[in-house]
């Protein structure tokens, strides 16, 4: 849950960049960000506390995926950026291939697109 949902704030889609952000620290780390012994603790360390970048799985990782989710988990909604940005950066760009965005998926309705119309700054 992002800090700006616990704060009952208007929401757009960067809050679907900060659980990017956390699926992607989880992968790389097999633990959660924000770890507390109660629910009450944990939202207070959502809202005021801070993801250790130097837990095993993310210490020898790259400067620039660390940056990534830093980015994606930044507390001010207004400091987050919106996936459009998010895809332009470097370590991105190298992570996914973009064939894999427009490939169809077997059984799958539909395929992605990664023109703007998709990735522009909708709100919800």
């Amino acid at each position: 849950v992002p800090p700006e949902q616990l704060k009952h704030e208007e929401i757009d889609q960067r809050y679907d960049v900060w659980s990017f952000g956390i699926i992607l620290y989880e992968l790389c780390t097999l633990k959660v960000p924000f770890d507390a012994e109660t629910y009450d603790d944990l939202l207070c360390k959502i809202l005021y506390g801070e993801a250790n970048y130097s837990v095993a799985g993310l210490s020898e990782r790259s400067f620039s995926l660390k940056d990534v989710i830093r980015k994606c988990i930044m507390r001010d909604l207004k400091s987050r950026p919106y996936a459009d940005v998010l895809y332009d950066d470097p370590w991105i760009k190298n992570a996914i291939d973009p064939e894999v965005l427009t490939k169809p998926v077997p059984g799958f309705p539909f395929a992605c697109s990664t023109d703007d119309s998709v990735l522009s700054h909708t709100s919800y």
